[in-house]
């Protein structure tokens, strides 16, 4: 019995969560064998797509700086634009939970929006990770940036 108790919350849960891995091939323009391939998976069950989109969207941006050539057309023919958060507020999940639930935004809207809030929290820790590893800052410092880029992600604080 226990058993079947187990595989039903295995089943549950795994009925709630969503992954979503897709990527986008770039030839550069002067050289079609030289080939950038830019691939992101997230596991979000309201956006995880979107999410991905917007990442590989960002990463061909950067590559076509570069010289390459974007060939998918599903891609480039999407709006990545990130509306304006209401009432000159700053997006953060639990804003944009709120603005997704009313239909204020779509969920594509959602999915971009949770993408720049987790790249700009990536790049928060990762500069931050850096700074306490050279030792710039201190373990506590560090923690508190943490706690501040969390909040920023989060909209709430998370201790």
């Amino acid at each position: 019995m226990k058993l079947i108790k187990s595989i039903f919350y295995v089943l549950i849960i795994s009925s709630l969560s969503a992954c979503s891995m897709k990527s986008v091939k770039l030839a550069h323009a002067n050289d079609p064998d030289l080939i950038k391939v830019c691939r992101h998976a997230f596991i979000d069950w309201r956006a995880a797509s979107h999410m991905v989109d917007f990442y590989n969207f960002k990463c061909a941006q950067r590559a076509i700086e570069q010289g390459y050539l974007l060939g998918d057309s599903n891609l480039s023919s999407k709006d990545f634009s990130i509306p304006e958060a209401p009432s000159g507020k700053t997006w953060n999940e639990a804003l944009a939970l709120k603005e997704l639930s009313a239909d204020r935004i779509t969920r594509e809207k959602y999915g971009y929006i949770l993408a720049v809030l987790e790249m700009k929290y990536r790049a928060k820790i990762s500069k931050a990770k850096s700074e306490l590893e050279s030792g710039k800052i201190t373990k506590e410092e560090f923690d508190n940036i943490k706690e501040e880029a969390s909040e920023a992600f989060y909209g709430v604080p998370t201790t």
